[in-house]
């Protein structure tokens, strides 16, 4: 087993200051991290949607926070419609650096089951909001006849804004 005194003989005391200064720097690097993610704060916002019959669009809102800026990094959505020839979209509105501007999910068919159809996207997406303003997401479809639902999942996290 080697002793410290060994050590400091072999290396010299310059170079056992200089590990240990090293050392330390690699503690205090990891203890700051949690703190940097601390700004960070996770979101997600689930928006049930359901179309009565005879209509066409369904939408929901969310207000971003007053001092947070909404950056929107994950997009799903899952529906089922009737059978007959149906198409549908989805958009999602935001307003970021004080502009509006709307962004669409490519949706795909993925089963029939009878009497239904299942739909769905799911996107990797950078969007921003900013703060205090309202985020806007609309569904629609073609025909708009019976009822349907919808479930459209957005994920993200907030950052702090001076």
């Amino acid at each position: 087993m080697t002793s410290i005194a060994g050590v400091v003989r072999r290396m010299g005391s310059a170079a056992v200051v200089g590990l240990v200064v090293l050392m330390g720097a690699g503690v205090a690097h990891s203890d700051s991290r949690p703190r940097e993610h601390a700004r960070f704060q996770a979101f997600q916002r689930q928006f049930a949607l359901d179309w009565p019959d005879g209509e066409g669009l369904v939408g929901g809102t969310y207000t971003v926070p007053a001092g947070k800026r909404l950056v929107i990094e994950y997009a799903s959505l899952s529906a089922y419609l009737q059978p007959e020839g149906q198409s549908m979209f989805v958009r999602i509105e935001t307003v970021a650096g004080g502009a509006g501007g709307f962004h669409t999910l490519a949706v795909q068919k993925q089963e029939d089951y009878g009497v239904l159809k299942q739909f769905a996207a799911a996107h990797l997406v950078r969007l921003y909001a900013d703060p205090g303003s309202t985020v806007k997401v609309s569904v629609g479809r073609v025909p708009f006849n019976n009822t349907a639902n919808c479930t459209l999942t957005l994920s993200g996290h907030f950052e702090n804004v001076p």
